[in-house]
């Protein structure tokens, strides 16, 4: 919604449905701040405090109503309206910084590669989204693998995950932020986790989840941790049930095995998978190991199996 629409909109409506819409302006705020950003980026003066901005509470009636400002004669529908037009003003010091509005990266169809312009380039997994600071900050909703610069100057790089926060100077490493989960992988470098005034160093090789609220790292066991950024998976001589756990974490799908099979171990897997979705690689294992399985949701429980 453009900004004088919101206002009308407002400024027409009454109590649970005036509410209603100042909710959902502030669901929209990234593209309301961005579009806020342009039309008053040169009314607003700056003050000593980085990446906040000072607002004048008159001036922003009057644009917004395009009245004079008396501060004794103003309705609650406009109270309303100018308080959530400067609250947004204030909420935008949030993500302005040295002018710089947030950038929004969303892989939607696939596994998409972005360049930030810190010179650190970032694969998105498919649902992912990464809010971009323009310096050297982002936040990550999903799964992301990071090949972050170094700077001359030492400027650590961050990622703000569901929980938790990865400070980097410059390395290669991936993260899971979803809900219920939080992951760290590191490939190259090294990385510090922080969460609840805990934190862990994790340098090229460890891993790390959040695991009922305590941090629990461990060496990357699989050479197949990171397939989803190439999309491709290789195995050989892989015991199955190794494999599965690499196949679910590739695809971010569960595979359960059913606690009657006791075999899982001892069936060898030699193939490589490159860009199969995971119904043709569940076909696969149907001919070499005769699986047997049905879906859930998400979710695929394997019953039976032969080597």
């Amino acid at each position: 919604m453009k900004l004088r629409d919101n206002i009308r909109k407002i400024n027409e409506s009454d109590g649970h449905k005036q509410a209603e819409l100042i909710q959902q302006w502030k669901d929209e705020a990234s593209a309301n701040l961005r579009a806020m950003h342009e039309g008053i980026e040169n009314k607003l003066e700056d003050t000593p405090m980085a990446g906040y901005r000072q607002y004048d509470k008159a001036a922003a009636y009057e644009k917004i109503t395009g009245e004079h400002y008396e501060k004794s004669g103003i309705s609650w529908k406009k109270w309303a309206a100018a308080a959530v037009f400067t609250g947004l003003i204030a909420m935008a010091g949030l993500f302005f910084v040295n002018n710089k509005p947030i950038t929004h990266y969303a892989a939607v169809n696939g596994v998409e590669i972005e360049h930030l312009n810190d010179g650190t380039d970032v694969t998105l997994d498919t649902g992912s989204t990464l809010d971009y600071n323009g310096s050297r900050g982002v936040a990550v909703t999903g799964r992301a693998f990071f090949k972050v610069s170094k700077k001359a100057d030492k400027t650590p790089f961050t990622v703000e995950l569901n929980k938790g926060k990865v400070t980097v100077l410059g390395t290669r490493f991936s993260v899971s932020s979803y809900p219920g989960t939080t992951e760290v992988a590191v490939e190259e470098g090294r990385v510090k986790y922080e969460y609840g005034g805990r934190e862990v160093i994790l340098n090229a090789g460890d891993w790390m989840k959040l695991s009922d609220e305590d941090i629990v790292s461990s060496p990357i066991l699989t050479g197949n941790h990171f397939s989803w950024t190439t999309q491709v998976l290789e195995f050989k001589n892989t015991p199955l049930d190794q494999a599965l756990q690499d196949i679910s974490r590739h695809y971010h799908q569960e595979l359960v095995i059913s606690k009657e099979i006791k075999t899982a171990g001892k069936c060898l897997l030699t193939s490589k998978f490159a860009g199969e979705n995971l119904d043709q690689v569940m076909d696969e294992l149907k001919l070499l190991f005769q699986i047997q399985y049905y879906k859930s949701g998400n979710r695929y429980v394997i019953t039976s199996m032969k080597c």
